[in-house]
């Protein structure tokens, strides 16, 4: 009974991407974007500085900032500096941001103070009761800000001022008072916490990791950064916040004008900016096509289907999706997209590979063009130069085998397509884009020969061969891949590529 289990869990395809594990021991033995020395940069920049900061990690949306944080929280944390891990968007649904914060402070803390000394514990507790304070007279303020978001808030306010007479400003000034000197005391007793973790030959800072920041509501993203930008000022506290600083800007400028500068006004809350740098894709996308099925579906049917092998269509992978065309999150659903139009199909049937992986890596980089091309506005020569343009100038000169193998796929695609939709036709329309590797491939005396002969070549080489393959057995084709491709259309129904 094990034994099938495990055999069903082999050939399953993961509906959902797995999260990057992360080991207690060792935060990098997953990591497949080689993020360890970005991390582990950082870490050493955070360790030989002295707070309050504040440093924000900057990458474009679904490009890894969660797992990179995620990872430099357990190495810090693996030295023995106290981290705490806040989500901001699992929180946005809080009136104040400082009391999610401080929840999470307080979780935190409280396990760090287990392992230290009673002198340690005893001031982490006198940081926590002033900070139950700070939050008690910030409540007028929230409840404030809640009677301001209501339609009628205007009249509220205007009727409501007709009974503010001197008592009432007198309480308001005594309620500032009281929340100005919470503010000082909390900031105080959290001084004389982070001064307790250090000595005088080793500074430890409390670093408060922040994530997801950008997916948070406008107004409530801004106030986060203002309580860290003036509640947490001080000495020996680092914030580190994940954000696509594009995207933040955005929420800025939904609050106060598209003519607002939000960019300048951002500047204001971060000292440090740490940019991703850009990973090599090769081992990420190889993870993938294990984990979507991909790599199973071959096997199954490697004997019938001589025109798809793993190493060609993970090669053209790389190309297409590891350019930073797409982003990473875009790049693992594409693959799990194509693991899944090989799931619908039973062992006893066949899908052409070839079709598929073509259709569905076109869809994902550009939906438009894919749509033209499957209803026939365009010709695959249109498509493909499209998506050389796309990979930029030198593709032609880098990707000279796999754009070669992706343009004798586009031949196959057309050809499919027009003999689907002219069924009673003799002669289906010629695919300009043969036509074109065929005038190169000598049959033009006016086109010199060289490296283009030989690329001209190898698309004709392969074309031949997946002509020889298609015709083997009666497969699932171009109308019946579109249709599949279709039912999961939900998948990447939005353009992904990174602004």
């Amino acid at each position: 009974m094990r034994k099938f289990k495990d055999m069903k869990q082999n050939l399953a395809v993961m509906v959902r991407p797995e999260e990057v594990e992360i080991p207690d021991d060792n935060p990098f033995e997953f990591d497949s974007l080689d993020r360890a020395t970005g991390v582990q940069v950082l870490a050493h920049l955070i360790n030989s500085t002295h707070g309050p900061g504040v440093f924000s990690v900057d990458a474009h949306w679904g490009n890894g900032k969660t797992t990179f944080l995620k990872m430099l929280h357990r190495f810090l944390a693996n030295t023995r500096v106290p981290v705490v891990w806040f989500n901001a968007w699992e929180s946005d649904y809080i009136a104040d941001p400082l009391t999610a914060i401080v929840t999470e402070l307080s979780d935190s803390l409280d396990k760090f103070a287990s392992e230290s000394d009673e002198g340690v514990k005893d001031k982490i507790a006198n940081a926590l009761r002033h900070a139950k304070g700070l939050i008690r007279t910030r409540m007028p303020q929230v409840v404030w800000s809640l009677l301001a978001k209501l339609p009628i808030a205007g009249s509220l306010a205007e009727g409501f001022s007709e009974f503010f007479d001197d008592s009432i400003v007198d309480e308001r000034l005594e309620a500032y008072k009281q929340a100005r000197d919470s503010m000082n005391s909390f900031k105080g007793a959290l001084n004389d916490v982070t001064e307790s973790l250090s000595t005088k030959e080793h500074q430890v800072n409390l670093v408060v990791m922040i994530d997801e920041l950008d997916r948070c509501r406008p107004r409530y993203a801004v106030e986060l950064l203002e309580v860290a930008q003036h509640l947490f000022s001080v000495d020996g506290v680092i914030f580190v916040m994940a954000v696509n600083r594009a995207e933040l800007a955005h929420s800025v400028q939904a609050l106060y004008g598209v003519h607002f500068d939000a960019q300048a006004y951002l500047g204001r809350f971060f000292d440090v900016d740490f940019r991703l740098p850009n990973p090599d894709r090769s081992g990420f996308i190889d993870k993938n096509l294990n984990s979507a099925g991909v790599s199973n579906y071959l096997e199954r049917t490697r004997d019938r289907d001589k025109s798809l092998e793993l190493d060609t269509l993970s090669s053209l992978l790389k190309v297409f999706l590891g350019e930073n065309i797409v982003n990473l999150r875009t790049a693992a659903r594409t693959i799990r997209h194509l693991g899944l139009i090989y799931a619908m199909l039973a062992d006893d049937r066949l899908v052409l590979g070839t079709t598929t992986a073509t259709l569905v890596i076109l869809r994902s980089l550009d939906r438009d063009l894919y749509y033209q091309f499957v209803e026939g506005q365009i010709s695959d020569a249109d498509a493909s130069d499209s998506i050389v343009e796309l990979l930029g100038c030198n593709a032609r000169n880098n990707y000279r085998r796999e754009l070669a193998t992706f343009d004798a796929w586009l031949i196959v695609c057309q050809q499919e397509r027009d003999e689907s939709t002219n069924s009673n036709s003799v002669n289906p329309v010629e695919s300009p884009l043969e036509q074109r590797y065929e005038k190169v491939n000598g049959k033009d005396p006016n086109i010199p020969t060289g490296p283009e002969t030989q690329y001209a070549c190898k698309v004709l080489e392969l074309l031949q061969a997946i002509k020889c393959d298609s015709g083997n057995y009666e497969g699932v084709k171009f109308k019946a891949v579109v249709e599949r491709i279709e039912l999961l259309s939900n998948d990447l129904c939005a353009q992904q590529r990174d602004p």
